[in-house]
């Protein structure tokens, strides 16, 4: 059972090489932690306004880019070091219950708001490759409905989660000595040094699937079948190439159709279909490295098998429980990993589509290079194609 804590501002720590090793990663952690923060709201900022400025991207379905990326950049704010809960200088001190279960439940609901996004835009691309004649209607009826539920379903999961044990004390959330070799899961006399608090194992797990694997999973199978679909067209359209130049007249035009029958794989990278979907691949990439990671290191947790700074034994009475910790120093990394995803979503958006880059440009020029920077008009495009081919224009 853990000591009970003195009332000054500090708590003494009952192990000095834990502070002393912890010291030179925390020196550099807030300039860390502000500067992904600055970063990822400005972004994120200039991507927002970059869909609503522009023209060809202001449709329907870019509005959920719009929604996610108002998510990110409230991750952003949420990675300013305001308080004490995120990082610990030598000396700890009091931090509330209330701030860490907060502070806990709004990171967890962010990052899980991305990922709900991120699948419903899988959907949206789903429906335009299989149901064109539907999609504009099917978008218009659900894009307000699919938001709430991406903000809500993510909130329901995790608040209640965090708060109503804490509210009715169904079980104790803190330890009273952090730096403790026996801690257990007891209740608290005052607020503790750090945000450690008793969290349960089948229900955190039951979480860990349903707000990441279950929305990954959907996402996956929908672009999935959005590729296979892509090379079943490609495949008929070769087919029916070589069976059209088999009755043509001149033997030697069978040779590129069998050339592209070869190589299946160089049109489907470069067919419209894979093209619309590979921004959305790289960025689902991008979140699958960034937050597994973390994922994987809560799941040695969940299977009481982690890190002893994160776990601890805990006694028979207590064994459906888990000790959870802010002070690890993997578990700091761990999350600022985590958190990059959101910075780095708006850079794959701005990097790998032409239309992006030019709203970026159209915003950092004071919303004057719009008209200048739309794609050139008809007339000029068939100039264009007559000078290519040597003839005058109409």
């Amino acid at each position: 059972m853990g000591n009970s804590h003195s009332n000054d501002d500090t708590c003494e720590c009952s192990s000095n090489q834990t502070a002393s090793d912890s010291q030179p990663a925390m020196e550099y952690l807030p300039a860390i932690l502000y500067t992904q923060g600055s970063l990822t709201v400005v972004f994120n900022l200039l991507l927002c306004l970059g869909i609503l400025t522009s023209a060809k991207l202001r449709t329907w379905p870019n509005y959920l880019l719009v929604s996610n990326g108002i998510a990110d950049l409230l991750v952003g704010i949420y990675l300013f070091p305001v308080t004490n809960v995120r990082w610990m200088p030598s000396t700890c001190h009091r931090i509330p219950q209330i701030t860490c279960v907060f502070h806990a439940a709004i990171g967890s609901h962010l990052n899980k708001v991305s990922v709900m996004h991120w699948a419903a835009i899988s959907v949206e691309r789903l429906l335009r490759a299989f149901y064109v004649d539907l999609h504009k209607r099917i978008v218009r009826r659900w894009l307000i409905p699919a938001i709430v539920i991406c903000w809500s379903v993510a909130g329901v999961a995790i608040y209640p989660r965090q708060l109503l044990p804490w509210t009715f004390n169904w079980y104790p959330y803190d330890v009273e000595d952090p730096f403790a070799t026996n801690d257990t899961c007891q209740a608290l006399t005052a607020p503790s040094c750090q945000c450690r608090f008793c969290v349960n194992r089948l229900q955190s797990g039951i979480a860990v699937f349903f707000q990441f694997f279950a929305p990954l999973i959907v996402a996956i199978v929908c672009y999935t079948c959005i590729m296979v679909s892509t090379c079943r067209r490609i495949r008929e359209a070769n087919r029916t190439r070589l069976s059209l130049s088999t009755i043509a007249d001149h033997p030697t035009s069978i040779e590129p159709y069998k050339r592209l029958s070869l190589i299946p794989l160089e049109r489907f990278f470069s067919s419209r279909e894979f093209r619309r979907i590979r921004l959305f691949l790289m960025i689902l990439l991008a979140f699958t490295v960034c937050v597994g990671q973390h994922i994987c290191f809560r799941i040695p947790v969940l299977l009481h098998s982690g890190n002893p700074q994160t776990i601890k034994d805990l006694p028979p009475p207590r064994e459906d429980f888990f000790l959870w910790t802010s002070s690890s120093k993997n578990r700091l990394a761990t999350d600022i990993i985590a958190f990059s995803n959101s910075l780095i979503n708006p850079i794959l958006l701005f990097a790998m589509s032409r239309n992006f880059r030019r709203s970026l440009l159209n915003v950092l020029c004071f919303f004057r290079q719009e008209k200048a920077l739309i794609d050139d008009p008809p007339s000029s495009r068939r100039r264009e194609i007559c000078n290519r081919l040597n003839i005058p224009p109409p």
